[in-house]
């Protein structure tokens, strides 16, 4: 699968690491997935864009995984989580939005 460079593959120690992996995960699939799909815009071969599709959407449902892993991990940290996981938490929103566009552009294709 493409990956994102420097993409950590590690199990995670504590409450903490387990948080910032999920999160690294998160965005490792979602940049292999938007790789995917420009891929997908360069070939011209239906073989392979079908091909590149699948990748696309196994790293999307990565992505999603690992979204709701962290979602998860928040919920249990209660409304106002600690500093500096606060900061992480107000951007699950745009992470979401994120999420959201990718899924519709692999539903395009």
């Amino acid at each position: 699968m493409l990956r994102a460079r420097g993409a950590v593959e590690q199990e995670p120690t504590d409450y903490l690491d387990a948080i910032f992996l999920a999160l690294r995960r998160f965005g490792d699939e979602l940049a292999a997935a938007r790789g995917w799909l420009g891929r997908i815009d360069t070939t011209a071969s239906p073989t392979w864009r079908l091909s590149f599709l699948a990748k696309a959407c196994a790293a999307r449902d990565a992505a999603e995984r690992h979204f709701g892993e962290l979602c998860r991990r928040f919920a249990e940290l209660g409304p106002r989580p600690p500093p500096p996981l606060d900061r992480v938490a107000r951007r699950l929103g745009a992470m979401a939005a994120d999420l959201a566009a990718l899924g519709e552009r692999v539903a395009a294709h």
